[in-house]
């Protein structure tokens, strides 16, 4: 039986959206299925006002991401989950941010809201971004499935 160190993990991407708690359902069948651990990470960035010299803390930020993850988790894994789930709340950019973590990682898997190529070419995408740059192969989860 292998440890369950950081490389026996798999990344979830969480953003609260029904696409990210039917991934963060297929990554913990995943996990019992590879004797993995989950972290799920949600990210957080600052509003972005028209007057930059508003200066904001961070804080309140922090846990409004918090208590989202949190929530998420609770609604996909219930209040007993089968594996050991793991939360991270990180500051940055969540394409970015995800492409960092899955460095330490085996899998990452991540909703994704099914955009239309056009759309997902003039706003970007994280799932593409990701699947681009990430460290690990990257499952991508649609709510409807």
């Amino acid at each position: 039986m292998h440890s369950k160190n950081s490389s026996q993990t798999i990344l979830v991407g969480v953003d609260g959206s029904a696409s990210s708690i039917a991934a963060l359902r297929h990554a913990a069948d995943l996990a019992g299925d590879l004797d993995c651990s989950l972290v799920a990470v949600m990210c957080w960035q600052k509003p972005q006002f028209y007057m930059a010299d508003l200066d904001l803390e961070d804080g309140p930020f922090a846990r409004d991401a918090e208590g989202k993850l949190e929530a998420a988790v609770l609604t996909a894994l219930g209040s007993q989950p089968d594996v050991t789930c793991r939360t991270s709340v990180r500051n940055g950019r969540p394409g970015e941010v995800l492409v960092d973590e899955s460095a330490s990682a085996r899998l990452l898997v991540m909703g994704t809201r099914g955009h239309s190529e056009f759309v997902s070419m003039l706003l970007g995408s994280v799932s593409l971004e990701c699947i681009a740059h990430a460290h690990v192969p990257v499952v991508t989860v649609r709510a409807d499935l």
